[in-house]
Order: structure tokens, then C-alpha cells, then sequence
């Protein structure tokens, strides 16, 4: 495929039952000849078809994309494990020129501590990211480790403008991460857009949500807030 000048690419395969690590490694071998794109979304809700197998190549076929500015995949309901989510993780650190992440691992229910906290570790190395948005909500296995681990690197973002991040159903974090996650959050003086989704998180008490509270009064630059602690 000729497409030598393509700067953007925006791809959708959403709720494809036949969509499989084979078919990953098909749309990676063309993704592969555009190594000229800076911006790329792919949305890819393949129903627990895709392991860490298909995670492995995909991300090695981003690894290639060096020009990217942006990212935004789409892996609702992915079969994957820390393993896979590691894989990628390295990826993202070789993509120096990213500005903005967008990642939905919606019910991508084998992911664990382990998984998220390799994530976590390598965004502090992406030192030009402008925008995060990270849905992570219906993670069974997560715990306070991973909210205080994702704080820990988001407070060295110091470029961060605009966070969005989605925990619901984390049902087993407490008001000590959320605090510790306010105090991480504060200190990010160019924030401007925040909104963070804690629905269903059954461990946060209203101490804590005070406490959140608190700190995030102190961000001076942001324009725009969103929070929500549905029950």
C-alpha cells in the first residue's frame, strides 16, 4: 500500500467477533509501511479474541511509527495479561515524540498491579506529553499500589495540560491512595483539564474525597473539572 505522505490514520473494528491475534498481525504488517504517520487511532473492540500475543505484535509495529505525536487505541475487552500490557509499556518509552495518550483497557479484567505499575513506570520518560486520558475502569485486580504508582508518575509530567482518567469499579482502593493521589496531582502547575471517574469505588469514604478535595485546590491553572464518586 502507497501512501507514503500519511500523517494520520483513524481505524475502527469495533465488536468484531472474528477479530483475532491473526487479524492483528495482518493490520500490523500495513501499519508497519506508514512511518510517516503522527497521528494514529485504532479502535479495536475485539471480544477476549486478542491476547498477549496480538498486544506483542501490535506493539512492535508501533515502535516502528517514531514521528507519532498521538495515540489512541481503543482495546475494550482485550484477553491480555501484565505481560502483554509490559510489551506495550516499552513501546510507549521508545515513542519520544508523543504529545497525547489516549488508552481505553476497558474490562481487560486480567490486568493486575504488576501490569498498571509497568505502565506507570515508563510515562515519566515521554517528558512532551501535553494529554492523558487512561480508562482502566473494571480492573478486578488492582489495588491502592496502582493508583499511588500512576500518581507517582503523573506528578513528573510537569508539561501534562489536560488528565482524564477512568478507575470505576476499582473496588478495592481506599482514601489513603486518593490522598496520595491529590498530593501527587497538585503539584502539576500546568494542569488545566482534569476529570477523573472514581464511580463504584466502594473503599473511597468521604474523608477521603474531602481530602481530594483539598489538594486539588491548589492547581492555579485549571480551567476545567470533572469528578465523579457515583455509587
Amino acid at each position: 500500500m502507497k501512501l507514503g505522505l500519511l500523517q494520520s490514520l483513524n481505524l475502527g473494528f469495533k465488536l468484531c467477533d472474528n477479530f483475532t491475534d491473526e487479524s492483528v498481525e495482518i493490520l500490523c504488517d500495513i501499519l508497519q509501511t506508514f512511518n510517516t504517520l503522527e497521528s494514529i487511532t485504532l479502535k479495536l473492540r475485539c471480544w477476549n479474541k486478542v491476547t498477549d500475543k496480538g498486544l506483542k505484535t501490535l506493539s512492535h509495529a508501533l515502535r516502528k511509527l517514531t514521528p507519532l505525536k498521538s495515540i489512541n487505541l481503543d482495546l475494550t475487552a482485550w484477553n491480555i495479561t501484565d505481560q502483554g500490557l509490559n510489551h506495550f509499556s516499552k513501546t510507549l518509552q521508545n515513542l519520544s515524540s508523543l504529545q497525547s495518550i489516549k488508552l481505553r483497557l476497558l474490562s481487560c479484567e486480567n490486568i493486575t498491579d504488576q501490569g498498571l505499575n509497568n505502565l506507570s513506570k515508563g510515562l515519566p520518560k515521554l517528558d512532551l506529553l501535553q494529554s492523558i486520558n487512561l480508562d482502566l475502569s473494571f480492573f478486578k485486580e488492582t489495588t491502592d499500589e496502582s493508583l499511588i504508582n500512576l500518581g507517582e508518575a503523573l506528578q513528573k509530567l510537569k508539561s501534562l495540560q489536560s488528565l482524564a482518567l477512568n478507575v470505576a469499579s476499582w473496588f478495592s482502593i481506599t482514601d489513603p491512595s486518593l490522598k496520595n493521589l491529590g498530593e501527587r496531582l497538585q503539584e502539576l502547575s500546568s494542569l488545566q483539564s482534569l476529570e477523573i471517574d472514581f464511580s463504584f469505588c466502594d473503599g473511597i469514604q468521604d474523608e477521603g474525597v474531602k481530602e481530594f478535595g483539598e489538594c486539588l485546590q491548589k492547581l492555579s491553572s485549571l480551567q476545567s473539572l470533572d469528578l465523579c464518586f457515583y455509587e
